[in-house]
């Protein structure tokens, strides 16, 4: 068998595999983030606030062409909570309706209020590279975290790996 023959076995093999996974609407619990894109760092934090302000975000204003779901999630009692932006596409017999996406969990700390946004990347079912569309929404975020509102918390730092003016 010639590396030809081989390669399409195992792409047909890894694609019954993806077809017999469950898949759900929320990416939290099916698939592990990975790679951190944003850190933001907050004083006076109310986690459910800033969770609200994060589903409230103009997303698809960012990534017009793009389909994409915004699904919130919470644990730990209000601890952590967060939300899961999954990028979309029409579901073929090869790929599943999901195209990898971003993970945003916001955790608030023991002491005084504190807390942090972490903005990571989820890869399940990414089959191309999307750190364009990821590069153009953590950059909406940050500009945005700008005007946060006081109810939320009060932003004191953000790294923004992606960002090119950065190291």
């Amino acid at each position: 068998m010639t590396r030809l023959g081989i390669a399409r076995v195992l792409h047909r093999l890894s694609t019954v595999l993806l077809l017999a996974l469950p898949t759900t609407v929320n990416a939290f619990a099916t698939s592990p983030a990975t790679d951190v894109l944003l850190k933001a760092r907050f004083a006076n934090l109310a986690p459910t606030r800033l969770q609200a302000w994060l589903r409230a975000r103009p997303f698809a204003a960012a990534l017009p062409i793009q389909p994409m779901l915004v699904v919130p999630w919470e644990l730990e009692h209000g601890r952590q909570a967060g939300v899961d932006l999954t990028f979309r596409r029409k579901p073929s017999s090869e790929k599943g309706g999901v195209d990898g996406g971003l993970r945003m969990s916001v955790q608030l700390e023991e002491s005084r209020g504190r807390g942090s946004l972490t903005v990571t990347r989820l890869t399940e079912g990414q089959y191309v590279d999307k750190r364009f569309s990821e590069r153009k929404l953590c950059a909406l975020l940050r500009r945005d975290l700008e005007g946060l509102p006081a109810s939320c918390g009060t932003c004191v730092s953000v790294l923004d790996v992606l960002d090119d003016s950065v190291g």
